[in-house]
C-alpha cells in the first residue's frame, strides 16, 4: 500500500486538508508543492527573509540618526 501524504487543497471555496496517496494526488493535479509540510517550510522561510529585511531597516535607521553632527562641528 502507497503512502499517504497530507494536501491542502481548496473545495467549493473552502481550504481543507485531505490525506491521498501519490497516484490519488496525481489525478486530482496536485504536485509535492501542494502538501502541507511543504507549504509550512515555505512560510517559515518567507518568515525568516521577512525577519532579516526589518533587521536590515532598523540597523540602517539606527546608523543614520544624528549624522550631519560630527566631531569636527560640535565645538564652538
Amino acid at each position: 500500500m502507497s503512502e499517504l501524504k497530507v494536501y491542502e487543497v481548496e473545495i467549493n471555496g473552502n481550504v481543507t486538508t485531505v490525506q491521498l496517496t501519490a497516484a490519488d494526488a496525481a489525478l486530482r493535479g496536485l504536485t509535492d508543492a501542494d502538501t502541507v509540510e511543504h507549504r509550512a517550510t515555505a512560510k517559515r522561510a518567507a518568515e525568516q527573509v521577512s525577519v532579516k529585511v526589518v533587521d536590515a531597516e532598523a540597523v540602517k535607521q539606527r546608523a543614520a540618526a544624528n549624522k550631519a553632527r560630527a566631531a569636527a562641528n560640535k565645538g564652538a
